[in-house]
């Protein structure tokens, strides 16, 4: 979410919706699990952009449960979590729009596209669906344009991002 906010920062136009499906995977590891749903809000109203759906994450399944992941198998959530890609790509099959962007984690955008982008944090990569499969044609590979500063969300210290 905060990805999307900042990517998105100044492109008011586009809708920033979340999606439990757009993960990162080894849900077993603490910082790849989600957080209690009322410090999601405080978290998703700090944003500097409106994040849609958030309320939605309220609402448990196999996909999105922050309190019973912890006491999962490795093997179960390794499951769900295979499932959940095929969600996404579904989800992604089904919407109307002819250009998305899915800001997601590292596993999720190998998983979708055969791409490592251990080198390129942040990168973007540019792919098509074809034939509603994935792993996704892969069009393109670009850096992050880097922008600095970047303006500080809402209700926190002023940030400065240094390109290193």
């Amino acid at each position: 979410m905060e990805t999307a906010a900042l990517v998105f920062l100044n492109q008011l136009q586009t809708p920033l919706h979340v999606c439990r499906f757009a993960r990162e995977s080894w849900w077993e590891e603490y910082e790849n699990r989600g957080c209690p749903h009322a410090e999601l809000e405080a978290f998703a109203a700090d944003l500097p952009r409106e994040i849609d759906g958030v309320a939605s994450l309220l609402e448990t399944d196999r996909f999105w449960d922050p309190v019973n992941e912890p006491s999962q198998s490795k093997h179960r959530l390794r499951e769900y979590r295979k499932q959940g890609l095929q969600q996404l790509v579904e989800m992604l099959r089904a919407h109307p729009a002819k250009v998305i962007a899915v800001a997601c984690h590292y596993d999720t955008i190998m998983s979708m596209t055969r791409v490592d982008l251990r080198k390129l944090n942040c990168g973007v990569v540019v792919c098509e669906m074809v034939d509603g499969r994935y792993p996704f044609k892969v069009l393109e590979l670009l850096p992050t344009p880097i922008r600095s500063p970047l303006q500080a969300p809402r209700n926190h210290p002023a940030m400065v991002w240094k390109p290193q």
